[in-house]
């Protein structure tokens, strides 16, 4: 009984299990993201850093998707803007 009581006090949710690997993960990835904006200008490290970034993407999906976690949003319709006025996106430049 006391073993039951035990396991049940240090058992993990799923949700606990994924909020701690997507923070390790996401965590990662900034980092590797700070890398890539203060790498020099090597191909081969850009290379690498965008294949890590990459393979810890797919980790995250996952290891959500093995706990049966639902990660992407289905793609909503798209709204048309029957008004004038500036759209913000439309005039985005690419990052260099």
């Amino acid at each position: 009984m006391e073993q039951n009581v035990h396991e049940a006090h240090t058992a993990l949710t799923k949700e606990q299990i994924q909020a701690v690997i997507n923070q390790k993960l996401d965590n990662t990835i900034y980092w590797l993201n700070k890398a890539y904006d203060a790498r020099p200008q090597d191909p081969a490290a850009e290379k690498t850093l965008l294949e890590l970034m990459a393979e810890l993407q797919k980790m995250k999906r996952e290891a959500n998707e093995n706990l049966g976690v639902k990660t992407r949003r289905e793609p909503k319709e798209r709204q048309r803007h029957t008004h004038g006025g500036f759209n913000a996106h439309s005039e985005r430049t690419p990052r260099p």
